[in-house]
């Protein structure tokens, strides 16, 4: 297998770098850097940022003939009391005719199941030779930690991991079917580490990915995965516990299991109406180290329609979902949740749109392998509705809008023993207006906020405004301050109020490089609680090339 992945890599990077010398094109180099510092300072609470704080970051695209080449790096340091070092990573991924080569740290995603998106230290490639689909990657997928005895909490130790993985497949994006095959292992000679302390695991996960276009407007897709984990490689190997052939894929032990993940769903696009609708199951313990997290024991259906009306003035679309755990009934509790939401947007014309959504969450249990008593037992709905209108006019010099938002959420627990403790509702309303210059010029805006929060037997209740100002000097500088200012209130008694400030000024030095000066200030006041204050102020110079 490891043979087969380096035969891939080497003819892609050959396939890549081999040009044609009369397709050359102009060599090119665009990107930007970005140096910034901060100041922080904190009064009545404990700090919730270091000072001084600083980071340097670029990114750039190098364009060599027919080859762009992007790569970035960041480096920053949280103060001398964080114990957060510096860190830097570099990546390149460069393209030619389809094709992309990975190297360095980067980050692949072949499916859902196998290697989902997880970065690594290392080389990939991936493109098509015609109805040829195919991928590859070698690297490392984890840095290993080594193991501090005199404080193994704080630092909890970690192997290094490598993994690879491989990709075949036929067909187009539209139509294909991919066969991959993902490994990985945790690496025991990196570092010496007591075995009751951990243990290096290992996983080789096969998949089947496919979709399938049968018109231009209907499509089917599915996948289906085979995870085989070992949680302890030193565990006792056994022969009889698993399918025939699975030696070939790995070595059978005492801590192996293996799991299987499926999902299947179709997609239907016409004019004015299109549906999404998919199944999916992963059973419990599924796990694969090319993804940082994976949810398993879970059945889900989803449904995801959409309607275009009045020549797309009208567009509805909604997402409903059932889910499930316990596949296996060996649980002690079975949970169900049902996901539902809706979206209306109407904008007749340019100037006016309404945004309408609702969204429902319920979450019920019922009895696993054990009788749930009542007063443990969760039963609750949470539901949101909001509703914005907005109007907008606009002309050659400023563009000036007024919007609304309302926002209700309730979250109803149906269990007559904890509700007492857990209801609650919220309600918040946003009115603002605004006017900004369309080059240069006078800009504001202000807006009125209301909010009220109802949590079991305490309302309270935060009513306020904010404004801000700006002046635009052309394309060279910029300047701009506001604030806000809040009452709040508990039980219909007055509490205190918040109070913020800031401004922020911006000036074009020369050419693209660019100085950005900002500073802020957050004053709160409570009778309740305790009075507070945070300030922080920054420098922040960028230069685009």
């Amino acid at each position: 297998m490891k043979q087969l992945l380096v035969f891939f890599l080497v003819c892609g990077f050959v396939s890549t770098w081999a040009q044609d010398e009369s397709s050359k094109a102009p060599i090119s180099l665009t990107g930007g850097l970005h140096l910034g510092g901060q100041l922080y300072t904190v009064s009545g609470i404990p700090a919730r940022s270091v000072s001084p704080l600083w980071n340097l970051s670029g990114s750039a695209t190098l364009s060599l003939y027919s080859i762009q080449a992007p790569f970035s790096f960041t480096i920053g340091r949280q103060g001398r009391q964080a114990n957060v070092p510096s860190f830097s990573q570099f990546g390149i991924s460069p393209t030619w005719k389809g094709m992309t080569l990975h190297a360095g740290n980067r980050s692949m995603r072949l499916s859902s199941y196998t290697l989902a998106g997880h970065p690594f230290l290392g080389v990939g490639i991936e493109g098509a030779a015609g109805e040829f689909r195919f991928a590859a990657m070698y690297g490392r997928l984890r840095r290993a930690r080594e193991y501090v005895q005199d404080d193994p909490v704080a630092y909890p130790p970690v192997l290094q991991r490598k993994g690879y993985a491989i990709k075949m497949g036929i067909g187009t994006e539209r139509t294909f079917i991919d066969l991959i095959y993902f490994h990985a292992a945790d690496d025991t000679r990196t570092q010496s580490i007591p075995d009751s302390i951990l243990t290096a695991a290992e996983n080789t996960v096969v998949s089947l990915n496919s979709r399938l276009a049968m018109s231009k407007s209907f499509s089917l897709f599915a996948e289906a995965a085979i995870s085989l984990y070992t949680r302890d490689v030193r565990s006792i190997p056994v022969t009889d516990e698993f399918p025939l052939g699975s030696e070939r894929l790995f070595t059978p032990r005492w801590s192996s299991r293996a799991n299987y993940a499926t999902r299947a769903g179709m997609e239907l696009r016409l004019r004015t109406f299109g549906i999404k609708g998919m199944w999916e199951r992963v059973m419990p313990e599924f796990q694969t180290m090319g993804a940082f997290f994976f949810a398993n024991d879970i059945d889900n259906i989803t449904l995801s329609p959409t309607l275009r009306l009045w020549s797309s003035k009208i567009m509805i679309n909604g997402t409903f979902g059932l889910q499930r755990n316990n596949l296996l009934d060996n649980r002690t509790e079975t949970t169900t949740r049902f996901i539902g939401r809706g979206n209306i947007l109407i904008r007749p014309n340019n100037r006016f749109s309404l945004n309408m959504s609702a969204i429902s969450l319920a979450i019920n249990q019922r009895d696993g392998n054990i009788q749930l008593t009542d007063t443990i037992r969760t039963a609750l709905v949470t539901t949101h509705y909001s509703l914005s209108p907005m109007w907008v006019w606009s002309d050659s010099i400023r563009s000036r809008s007024f919007m609304c938002s309302v926002n209700v959420q309730d979250l109803n627990d149906r269990n007559p023993f904890t509700r007492e403790f857990t209801d609650m509702s919220t309600w918040f309303i946003q009115a603002t207006w605004a006017s900004r210059p369309i080059r240069a010029g006078w800009g504001w805006s202000a807006g009125l906020t209301a909010n009220r929060i109802f949590l079991a037997d305490l309302t309270t209740d935060r009513l306020g405004g904010q404004g801000n100002v700006q002046r635009q000097f052309g394309k060279q500088w910029s300047v701009q301050g506001g604030g806000g200012w809040h009452l709040s209130s508990i039980e219909g008694n007055q509490d205190g109020s918040v109070t913020t400030l800031r401004m922020d000024a911006r000036c074009r030095l020369f050419g693209q490089t660019s100085l950005t000066i900002n500073t802020s200030l957050l004053l709160n006041k409570s009778r309740t609680f305790q009075d507070y204050s945070e300030w922080q102020g920054g420098i922040f110079l960028q230069h685009m090339f």
